[in-house]
């Protein structure tokens, strides 16, 4: 008989604290709802990066791999408006702004033979650079005076 109380007590603790533990969670719950909170769902908010304009080159003259016969040529381009493009030569670097439009002209030197031309710009207000365009000229002092025959 002792065995059948025993069991009956442990039996009533076990049902008493699963009772005990749900008016708890329900007492909880309740005062939570009231304060306005729910403390399974928390927004956090996620900035929205901003999209970022490319700084595209293009270079309208001289077109690439041209073998030129005066030792000054002429970059004309356009890039992002007021962008600052650096132009930098075998021998001379230039550092121009482009217009309103976007549009910029420099006149640079060449030097004889092979001329590789790096031109970049960049927007001073957010700090992008663009991707370098790479010139190939040629000056030749061998071709001057010769006329094309067909």
């Amino acid at each position: 008989m002792r065995k059948e109380i025993f069991i009956a007590i442990f039996i009533g603790l076990i049902f008493g604290l699963v009772i005990t533990y749900g008016i708890y969670t329900a007492n909880k719950a309740i005062i939570t709802k009231q304060k306005g909170l729910n403390p399974t769902t928390t927004i956090i908010p996620t900035p929205t990066p901003e999209p970022e304009e490319n700084l595209s080159i293009n270079i309208s003259e001289p077109k690439n791999n041209l073998v030129l016969t005066e030792p000054k040529t002429t970059i004309l381009g356009s890039t992002k408006k007021n962008a600052v493009v650096a132009i930098m030569t075998e021998d001379n670097n230039y550092l121009i702004q482009a217009d309103n439009n976007g549009y910029f002209t420099q006149e640079i030197d060449l030097i004889k033979g092979a001329n590789f031309i790096q031109i970049t710009a960049t927007d001073l207000d957010n700090d992008k650079i663009s991707e370098t365009k790479t010139l190939s000229l040629v000056y030749s002092t061998e071709l001057e005076g010769e006329g094309v025959s067909q």
